[in-house]
């Protein structure tokens, strides 16, 4: 008989999420005919034993599922820009920061422009939804994503 309760995939180590895969994840859903949620998103620290990802319905086949999905992630020492803007954008607000502590203003004002522009340039772009659906539009993957606004606080509210 089928368990039919949530499964949860722990982390098998800590570090930074530098990327995920999630077209994997959602092929992997769909083979297994299962929905994955992830707990997490690119840039976030997770420590060994986090719950990374939970599906439903639970199937008999947990072991073979956790390790295929463990691969769609990759982990660091540090964060990466390669699916964390948030990461470019903190650096920016570090730089800026610490600008009027070297008596430096131009330096902290060059900061809030630079991610005033790019501010900017992101209101043109759709950005990605949190569900991925599978063939016949059944919804596979549930991710932790970034939004508009999460964007413009990360890089303002420093400075606020």
């Amino acid at each position: 008989m089928e368990s039919r309760a949530v499964r949860v995939i722990h982390a098998r180590t800590s570090g930074y999420i530098q990327s995920i895969d999630y077209a994997s994840l959602v092929t992997l859903a769909e083979h297994h005919d299962i929905c994955f949620r992830l707990e997490y998103r690119a840039g976030h620290f997770v420590i060994q034993g986090s719950a990374l990802i939970t599906f439903t319905p639970g199937v008999d086949k947990h072991e073979e599922i956790e390790q295929a999905a463990l691969t769609a992630f990759i982990f660091g020492r540090q964060r990466s820009p390669i699916q964390d803007i948030e990461y470019m954008i903190d650096q920016i607000n570090q730089v800026g920061a610490r600008a009027p502590s070297l008596n430096d203003p131009y330096t902290a004002i060059a900061c809030v422009d630079w991610s005033s522009a790019g501010i900017a340039r992101l209101v043109t772009l759709e950005f990605p939804s949190s569900r991925y659906r599978g063939r016949g539009g059944r919804l596979r993957l549930i991710a932790d994503r970034l939004t508009f606004d999460g964007i413009v606080n990360t890089a303002f509210d420093e400075f606020r």
